[in-house]
């Protein structure tokens, strides 16, 4: 499941941070790894939506705007929980608290987004990352989000007998037998 982030005008800015957090549970509920794709400029609350996804590819033009201290605003759409998530408390602080614009090169660097690759690459580039994804088995997606999610609050010991748990329960499919057995055939699943 892929969705694009754009630029938001007027009237949608209102309806993308009601909506953010019913997007959220509608990528979290989905099996599969959910992803995004841009070039241009996201704005505030884009960023947001942008970041809620498992993977975001940008084109090299790609902005992110974090304006709301412009407007005397607070960040808004999960920004002030996953950006210092993603890019570590200090440089998330910089950059909403300083109105920063980023670069999408910027942003991979800093662990922000998954790639940024070139403005004539972009479909291919995600095109290319939505086929290996979709080789996978699909199966532990919302498994591995939900216990990615687990650990920001658990402690070691707790993670690791919740993945125990979670891996007893995994390797006893059909579609782990399946990708074991295509494994040790040396093929893909």
């Amino acid at each position: 499941a892929y969705i694009r982030f754009a630029q938001l005008t007027d009237g949608s800015v209102s309806v993308a941070v009601s909506e953010a957090a019913s997007i959220e549970a509608s990528l979290e509920a989905v099996a599969e790894a959910s992803g995004g794709t841009g070039k241009g400029l996201a704005v505030g609350g884009a960023i947001g939506l942008a970041l809620l996804c498992d993977f975001v590819v940008a084109a090299r033009s790609a902005r992110f705007s974090c304006a709301f201290a412009r407007l005397g605003l607070i960040a808004d759409t999960g920004l002030t929980a996953t950006l210092p998530r993603l890019v570590g408390e200090a440089r998330a602080r910089a950059w909403l608290m300083g109105a920063a614009d980023v670069d999408a090169e910027a942003a991979a660097a800093a662990g922000m987004i998954h790639r940024c690759v070139p403005d004539a690459e972009l479909a291919e580039h995600t095109l290319a990352l939505a086929r290996e994804l979709a080789a996978l088995p699909g199966g532990g997606f919302a498994h591995m989000r939900a216990a990615l999610e687990r650990a920001r609050l658990a402690t070691l010991p707790d993670q690791m007998a919740y993945e125990a748990q979670v891996q007893a329960h995994r390797v006893s499919s059909e579609e782990f037998r399946a990708a074991l057995a295509a494994f040790m055939a040396r093929r893909r699943p």
